[in-house]
């Protein structure tokens, strides 16, 4: 799906209006005409008995009107709450208010109605549509229109919202105060970027885009904020089996993982990497801790690493790990490996050590090993991926979590371009953003945040681009990311999100891959 930003929006409403000469009323027509078709299909009915539009002044309140006039055409008793006085309405939402007014529709001014009234108004309609602020909102709904959202979302059987849920920043995601709780999403053209980001991710409901006759052609590129995955596009990364085929055919990861009590991420990191399809998954690890890793691990070629009898990685063993990449297609380092002075100063001597022609995934502590050393991402000639969730991308980066979270895009991509790397900032709404662009995952479920979950999309990723070699990164992550969140939707319904672990996580990716080539619902 591509979703743009309310400014881009504007500027393509502009250009199909001023440059192709489509008149906004034409567009407005297709809007209603789109969203009435949605709220149908959405009450699985052929008739909706009533509705009550909540209107404000602007082009939201015009597409409100025109929605009211074509559910009146179809036998739907309509009232219309205007929160503006009549005559701030302008333009094309003026015209069609006017053949509202023409059509004796029931037209009621708040200022004209008691509380008690617009509960009523709200309360016995089959559904309320909410039409009151656009893509152009930006703060706090404050006065009498903030209790009139109070009373849909408290008394509302069933609520549509125009564009974008009135209260959400469309932006961004924020809501500053009261906003309307959707059922329902239509939104005109495009999705927008505020729909994917919490909290205003929780306000939307049901998303459904309407083609209101803007050519996508006229659409310039630097003008997408970012692309959604979804099955069809997963369908197309996922590399391929080969009847004549082995091992080496699909790639060999080597995976620097575990310390001393974290044996686990490593475990998790290295078999997630051969569910994703690699040939050959090796894993270093601290050669005190090999006995164990060996104990637990069947598949996974395990490579000890000089560790002093410390259960961590030291410089000194970074001639062992040396010795076997040049057999490896892809590198991938941090799950579980700790923080230490002896463990940043391994990680560092390393990377700078891995041949150009060998991409990094780099996640969990190997991330946070990268404090106040975020320059040697500037050396690197390689491909390099990293996986921090908010917490390590705010250390690293000295922003705090929140200043993150309000402008999640810019930050993503202003890193990305200074340190030529690929990023896979994981969140509820995980951001996946290079040089190339940008690709937003929504597949998911709480019960992900949970130890071990992490290690096991790195895991995906190495794997994935083992065999991907030559798609770009950002696809690879995607892919791994919508798999990861996937497996993790499965792996709720059968264990619940409250009680599902890592290791139910990784039995459940086959199933999310399998459901690939089933045919959809």
């Amino acid at each position: 799906m591509i979703v743009l930003t309310p400014e881009s929006i504007r500027k393509l409403d502009n250009i199909a209006i001023h440059n192709l000469g489509i008149p906004g009323i034409v567009l407005m027509e297709n809007a209603a005409t789109g969203a009435v078709k949605e709220i149908y299909d959405f009450l699985d009915s052929g008739r909706v008995e009533s509705a009550v539009i909540v209107a404000g002044k602007g082009n939201n309140g015009g597409d409100g009107f025109t929605i009211a006039r074509k559910l009146h055409n179809k036998g739907s008793y309509i009232d219309v709450i205007l929160l503006y006085p009549e005559k701030e309405i302008k333009g094309d939402a003026k015209t069609n208010l006017d053949v509202l007014k023409n059509m004796k529709v029931n037209i009621h001014s708040i200022n004209e109605l008691t509380n008690d009234e617009v509960k009523a108004l709200i309360e016995e309609k089959e559904i309320v549509i909410d039409a009151i602020f656009g893509t152009g909102f930006k703060g706090q709904i404050k006065g009498s229109v903030a209790k009139v959202v109070g009373t849909m979302n408290e008394y509302a059987n069933l609520i549509v919202s125009v564009d974008v849920p009135s209260g959400v920043n469309a932006a961004t995601g924020e809501v500053e105060g009261d906003a309307i709780s959707a059922d329902l999403t239509v939104t005109m053209g495009f999705a927008k970027s505020g729909f994917f980001f919490y909290p205003g991710r929780g306000y939307i409901g049901d998303l459904k885009v309407i083609d209101i006759g803007i050519p996508l052609d006229i659409l310039p590129d630097e003008d997408v904020a970012f692309f959604t995955m979804d099955r069809d596009i997963v369908r197309s990364i996922i590399p391929r089996r080969i009847p004549d085929s082995h091992k080496g055919t699909y790639g060999k990861v080597l995976i620097i993982a575990g310390s001393r009590g974290y044996t686990g991420a490593a475990t998790l990191s290295s078999l997630s990497t051969l569910i994703a399809g690699c040939g050959l998954s090796y894993l270093a690890c601290p050669s005190s801790l090999n006995p164990i890793l060996e104990e637990k691990l069947t598949e996974v070629i395990t490579v000890p690493v000089e560790d002093k009898g410390e259960g961590r990685f030291i410089s000194e063993g970074v001639s062992d790990i040396m010795r076997v990449i040049p057999d490896m297609d892809v590198i991938a380092i941090g799950p579980g490996i700790s923080r230490s002075k002896d463990t940043e100063k391994f990680e560092m001597e390393l990377l700078g050590k891995i041949p150009d022609n060998k991409p990094i995934v780099i996640d969990a502590d190997g991330v946070n090993n990268l404090e106040g050393h975020l320059d040697i991402l500037k050396k690197l000639k390689n491909r390099v991926i990293l996986t921090p969730h908010l917490g390590e991308f705010s250390r690293i980066t000295g922003i705090s979590i929140d200043e993150i979270k309000k402008n999640t895009l810019e930050i993503v991509k202003d890193f990305v371009n200074k340190y030529n790397v690929t990023i896979v900032l994981k969140s509820a709404t995980t951001v996946i953003g290079s040089k190339n662009g940008v690709i937003v995952n929504i597949t998911g479920t709480s019960g992900l945040a949970s130890g071990g979950t992490g290690d096991v999309l790195t895991g995906l990723i190495a794997g994935f681009l083992a065999q991907n070699r030559d798609f770009d990164d950002v696809s690879v992550a995607g892919l791994s990311a919508y798999l990861h969140g996937r497996a993790g939707e499965i792996c709720a319904k059968e264990k619940t999100a409250y009680s599902m672990i890592a290791g139910d996580l990784l039995n459940c990716i086959p199933e999310a891959i399998k459901e690939l080539w089933d045919e959809p619902e």
